[in-house]
């Protein structure tokens, strides 16, 4: 096929001048899309915090970024769609606060192939919950499945690690279920933003918390903790609210088929990760899997799910 002429670009942008078009011609004709931070948004930051928000922008392949989330698909839908943007284009909400965090961590995953590292403890469990909905404003299963993988493996360090020390599941348990009254505000925030998406009328009646990969994720962590005896399950139940209702609802579900292994074990967790392909900006994925006993793993929450057609 023919390259189209400057004044065909032109006319496909006429609210581009020609010398904006001229410019773009060789990011059309590389493949490449240029991303920036528009420093008219921010005005409130001095020169040194300009200086590093200006470091973010960077030339990338366009096959790169649309293969690694749709919101880049959305953008960029064509090779001849305009190869410019910015980061809060592409993720409004999420960097209006001049905060150049998660834009470096998207980066580094396209780049490097990982996140820094992410815990959950009582002051960084927002910061998980940051990065989580930075995944799903980006519509990239990738970036959500990395943040789960993360925990999982921080997770069953502890574990292993309380396991071997203490020769206690209960001890070991606490230790890793233990998620602080801090954390129990953001939890609560979650399955009320969950229970509104789906419209629930009764909650503790309504299986669909666990296409919430990270939220059902924690919540089955405390239902293991329940099964080995632990007590930090008792602790958010005593704080009450919507997400005490759901865990209490979970662990007696759970009690019809108790599990053999913790959420983090190599046989659950993949009922905890996102369906590549499945996720859309804005909205967690939906996709379900049927819950069947693989290396002897058995669902935490003890629901089963529905498989995707």
């Amino acid at each position: 096929m023919a390259t189209p002429s400057l004044e065909d670009d032109m006319k496909n942008f006429p609210e581009k001048s020609r010398g904006e078009v001229k410019q773009v011609r060789c990011l059309w004709k590389s493949g490449m899309l240029e991303l920036g931070i528009s420093q008219n948004n921010y005005d409130f930051l001095d020169e040194d915090d300009w200086r590093e928000m200006g470091s973010l922008g960077c030339l990338v392949p366009r096959t790169t970024l649309c293969s690694f989330s749709t919101r880049f698909q959305e953008l960029f839908p064509t090779k001849r769609s305009w190869p410019k943007s910015s980061w809060e284009v592409i993720a409004p909400s999420l960097i209006a606060s001049g905060d150049c965090y998660l834009v470096r961590c998207c980066l580094e995953l396209i780049y490097k192939g990982k996140l820094p590292e992410v815990d959950v403890t009582e002051h960084e469990f927002g910061d998980v919950k940051r990065h989580w909905d930075f995944g799903v404003e980006l519509g990239c299963p990738r970036y959500q499945n990395t943040i789960i993988s993360i925990l999982a493996k921080k997770d069953e360090r502890g574990w292993n690690k309380m396991v071997s020390e203490e020769n206690d599941q209960k001890t070991a348990s606490a230790a890793v279920a233990w998620q602080g009254q801090y954390n129990h505000d953001y939890l609560e925030d979650l399955t009320h933003e969950v229970g509104a998406k789906h419209q629930w009328q009764q909650p503790w009646e309504n299986s669909t918390l666990e296409d919430h990969k990270l939220l059902s994720y924690l919540k089955d962590k405390l239902v293991w903790d329940a099964f080995v005896e632990g007590g930090e399950w008792l602790t958010y139940i005593s704080y009450g609210g919507l997400f005490a209702t759901v865990l209490a609802k979970s662990k007696m579900e759970a009690a019809k088929s108790p599990p053999e292994h913790p959420p983090w074990h190599k046989s659950n967790l993949p009922r905890y990760l996102v369906a590549q392909g499945k996720a859309h900006r804005g909205v967690d994925n939906l996709a379900t899997e049927k819950t069947t006993k693989q290396d002897n793993g058995r669902d935490v929450s003890g629901t089963k799910r529905k498989r995707d057609n």
